[in-house]
């Protein structure tokens, strides 16, 4: 990938343990947390969340007990259910055995690394019945490249987080794949005390989802702090909204994440083409990198029969 800012320098960052976000605004002279740094800052962590979970499991247990509990009462019967921010699949991989029935799971993740590692754990954790039902790809949460009214519930856990300032483009996206609607487990601000509204503005961290939401047309059944929390100045909330009116739901494969246009899978080449745009999207160790900063201008690429 291209950067603004040295990407070796923000490496040696990560090593000496400062805060890859805050170095990157730094470096750059941005007062926000530009999307490039989210992507570098999550890449470098690739693996930690899996480390995280080998040593807290009684409370990433009883965090998923509580997600899978919220899902089966606000959204019984879910079909299929897409982990925006899936990181690596660590959350995904314990809820997955949590629920009364098992939905075809998408996920994506703004890095390849957290997800080619998360992959390899979640396929060692679950059984093949689950990860025949499970596909796992790159993708923007701005750009999700799949169809209108595609996926019964939309999850994001700590997804959203740091990326104050885009909460509404962020969520008018989520609630366009999804049929049923959303289950947001982000930090909570305008439940947290002046602690917590302190280290999130600190932070660059959301706020005000159930409002946005209210305004994007959703209807906001729950707001409040989860039961299990980690850190007392981060707590989170979990935000379910409904979408109000019942629509014709779509099949949940892959578009072109600009057009919303078909994605035709080239086997010989391994990637995904858009005749539309004359582009494709290219695939790394078998995973889908479905970004339009990814996408190869490639017109005369054959238009499939």
């Amino acid at each position: 990938m291209q950067t603004s800012v040295d990407l070796q320098a923000l490496r040696e960052d990560y090593r000496e343990g400062r805060n890859v976000i805050h170095s990157y605004k730094a470096r750059a002279g941005l007062n926000t947390n530009a999307p490039e740094a989210i992507e570098i800052a999550y890449d470098l962590q690739a693996g930690q969340y899996i480390r995280n979970h080998a040593s807290e499991p009684d409370y990433y247990n009883a965090y998923t007990d509580e997600q899978a509990a919220l899902l089966d009462v606000h959204f019984p019967d879910c079909e299929s259910l897409l982990d925006a921010g899936c990181g690596e699949l660590t959350n995904t991989a314990l809820l997955f055995g949590k629920l009364d029935a098992v939905p075809r799971l998408f996920g994506f993740d703004l890095s390849w690394s957290r997800v080619h590692v998360g992959l390899d754990h979640f396929r060692s954790t679950v059984d093949a019945e689950c990860v025949r039902r499970t596909q796992a790809f790159v993708g923007e949460m701005s750009g999700i490249p799949l169809p209108d009214n595609s996926i019964d519930v939309v999850m994001t856990s700590h997804a959203l987080e740091p990326n104050h300032g885009r909460e509404a483009e962020l969520l008018r996206e989520l609630l366009r794949v999804s049929q049923r609607g959303l289950l947001l487990f982000e930090p909570a601000y305008e439940l947290g005390d002046d602690a917590q509204r302190a280290n999130m503005d600190r932070h660059g961290y959301v706020r005000g989802l159930g409002d946005h939401c209210r305004d994007l047309g959703g209807d906001v059944v729950a707001d409040h702090f989860t039961q299990v929390n980690y850190n007392p100045l981060n707590r989170t909330g979990v935000t379910v909204v409904r979408k109000p009116d019942s629509v014709m739901g779509n099949a949940p494969a892959f578009v072109d994440p600009v057009s919303h246009t078909a994605l035709h899978f080239d086997v010989e080449d391994r990637v995904y083409h858009s005749p539309e745009r004359g582009v494709v999207y290219p695939t790394l160790r078998g995973i889908p990198i479905l970004r339009e900063s990814a996408a190869v201008l490639a017109t005369g690429f054959p238009v499939p029969a």
